[in-house]
């Protein structure tokens, strides 16, 4: 029950009484009735319900096609990634390959050029040699004679042609590895030992020089030197050519 005052006298009385006992105007017909309050009828001016619920399916569509979009070049990084892996694995594989042939012809002009210079010293008598070591069947007193006629025969010319070639090819290959993905890193430093080894041994086999005991210690550890870098590679890549057969 709450207290009002009368319209006619202005004095208190119950809003439930049905006259004002002063005066006795009728209280119950003055009471204002009370209004239910509809909850769906409040407004935000300037913001209706169905304005709402297009900002929401506005908002909603949005963030589906951000999913759609981060998925997508997710999706499309992850492939760039994965085929520069297998491109630049695909080379690690060829400059191995390549600098092997390349350090298996030095080995070959090594080897006849250590036999040239010793045949010729020593004078023995060998028939993949006699003809650079001896002139009119009688041995050279100069084993650069001998080693002249060497490097003059076409043959040799033409081995040296392909060491040559070799190398053109593996500093081509080495120009594509200069930037290699985190997890072929290691592989790239030993390649990169195995590149300067290798192009140290190409480059004697085609220019030798000087003594036979230097040039053969010389031949012997440049020789070493790129088959220790060549295994180290070969292990590095076997686990990882494994993997890609796999899952091929």
């Amino acid at each position: 029950m709450a207290l009002m005052q009368c319209p006619e006298c202005g004095h208190e009385v119950s809003d439930k009484a049905g006259n004002c006992p002063n005066c006795g105007y009728p209280i119950s017909l003055s009471a204002p009735e009370s209004q239910p309050v509809h909850i769906t009828d409040i407004r935000i001016p300037g913001f209706s319900l169905k304005a709402r619920k297009k900002v929401i399916s506005i908002i909603i569509a949005s963030l589906c096609s951000l999913v759609v979009v981060v998925a997508l070049v997710l999706g499309i990084n992850h492939k760039i990634a994965s085929d520069r892996y297998d491109a630049y694995l695909d080379d690690l594989k060829q400059i191995r390959i390549t600098m092997l042939r390349g350090a298996a012809d030095s080995e070959t002009l090594c080897n006849l050029t250590r036999s040239v210079w010793s045949d010729t010293i020593y004078e023995e008598f060998d028939v993949d040699t006699y003809k650079y070591t001896m002139t009119n069947g009688v041995f050279n007193d100069d084993f650069n004679t001998s080693l002249s006629a060497l490097y003059s025969d076409s043959n040799t010319k033409n081995s040296i042609s392909k060491i040559k070639e070799n190398q053109e090819e593996v500093s081509s290959i080495m120009s594509r590895l200069q930037d290699p993905p985190e997890s072929l890193k290691s592989c790239y430093e030993t390649v990169s030992l195995m590149y300067d080894a290798y192009t140290t041994f190409t480059n004697f086999a085609i220019s030798p020089s000087g003594s036979l005991t230097t040039y053969s210690s010389r031949f012997i550890e440049y020789d070493d030197d790129f088959s220790k870098y060549y295994d180290h590679l070969v292990m590095q890549l076997e686990p990882l050519v494994e993997t890609e057969s796999e899952s091929g």
